[in-house]
């Protein structure tokens, strides 16, 4: 897998200041974007048929595949099977730049899929932080984006950081980092998954799948 590594935000290296820095990891070519697409559009009418999860903030995802993401796991779709082979390696590569080895961590994912210039507003997925690496990772997925961006926000020093989306590649980085989306031009579709190396602590309201 080819990556590259962006460091973002500000290391005040003072106490008296929080320490904003993280590094994203960005792997191309990661999986076949059309299949995702036909599975995403596959199952997106029976996931409509959930109950809505209450998003604050962003309120104008309601009637969305994301507004459900509490209630079903992607990898419970038997088509996305192979998916779990993919995070593992690009898990693996992400544990590598902080120099530990693969761990085995839970994952529980759902697809985004926007239209009509719906995005999504500042956000960030689960709060916890020790040591250098986070017990708690998110994982994205690009399946059709459209030259759409992620938008990655710093809140105390109000800087932003931009990523050109790019089908099929795939981005990981701390839970704690807030980020958005740009509004989308037609049908955006990207793949969100939740991650944790204690996911019994972390999403034991959630379907999960141990990636290992």
């Amino acid at each position: 897998m080819k990556y590259e590594i962006i460091e973002i935000g500000q290391n005040f290296n003072s106490s008296m200041m929080i320490d904003t820095s993280f590094k994203l990891l960005k792997i191309e070519d990661c999986f076949d974007f059309n299949y995702l697409s036909e599975i995403a559009l596959k199952y997106e009418p029976s996931i409509l048929e959930l109950p809505i999860h209450k998003m604050n903030g962003n309120e104008n995802l309601y009637n969305t595949t994301t507004s459900r993401h509490f209630l079903y796991n992607v990898l419970n779709y038997p088509e996305m099977n192979f998916f779990k082979e993919i995070l593992k390696k690009a898990a693996s590569i992400y544990y590598h730049i902080y120099n530990q080895d693969f761990q085995p961590f839970g994952a529980t994912g759902w697809f985004n899929v926007l239209r009509d210039e719906i995005n999504i507003n500042n956000h960030n997925h689960l709060f916890y932080r020790e040591n250098e690496v986070d017990h708690l990772f998110a994982i994205n997925c690009c399946i059709q984006c459209n030259e759409t961006y992620t938008v990655f926000f710093d809140p105390y020093t109000k800087k932003t950081h931009k990523i050109k989306n790019k089908n099929g590649e795939i981005y990981i980085f701390p839970s704690w980092v807030t980020h958005k989306t740009e509004k989308t031009n037609g049908t955006r579709i990207t793949m969100a998954f939740d991650c944790s190396r204690d996911p019994k602590k972390f999403l034991d309201n959630r379907q999960w799948e141990w990636i290992k």
